[in-house]
């Protein structure tokens, strides 16, 4: 799954198809846009990975990387840093299970855009992607 959000001039726009974020991020040129990609199964699909290799042109081995567990990293590329990071996400029953608790978020920050790749569903970008339709600051 794919989203993005941004902002012109005070109003929050969100988009769930890969060609239509990039078509709205080259053409309406929004001060900052944040793509967020589900990976179901633990790839990428045809449009994630067009948008990630042709469209922001990232390297290979960070798309790949976001295939595959890391270890924590930061690596710096001519138009972008590359990060892999790591977390517990807290629920009653992930308790019982804690390796399952631990996820990864791997993120693509660049001029005018921030990018985020996951294989689980992370409940706190959900409470923050809803936060960024309303946050005035942003805007």
């Amino acid at each position: 799954m794919i989203r993005a959000i941004y902002s012109i001039n005070g109003t929050a726009t969100t988009v769930y198809k890969a060609l239509k974020i990039w078509e709205d991020y080259k053409k309406k040129k929004p001060n900052l846009i944040w793509i967020d990609i589900y990976l179901e199964n633990h790839e990428l699909g045809q449009e994630e990975t067009l948008l990630l290799s042709e469209s922001f042109k990232f390297h290979e081995m960070s798309i790949e990387d976001c295939l595959f567990p890391q270890y924590p990293k930061i690596e710096e590329f001519g138009n972008y840093v590359f990060a892999a990071v790591h977390g517990i996400q807290l629920k009653p029953h992930y308790f019982q299970e804690f390796e399952d608790s631990i996820y990864e978020l791997d993120i693509f920050v660049g001029k005018g855009f921030v990018v985020t790749v996951h294989a689980e569903e992370l409940f706190f970008l959900e409470t923050l992607f809803e936060k960024q339709k309303q946050d005035r600051r942003l805007k």
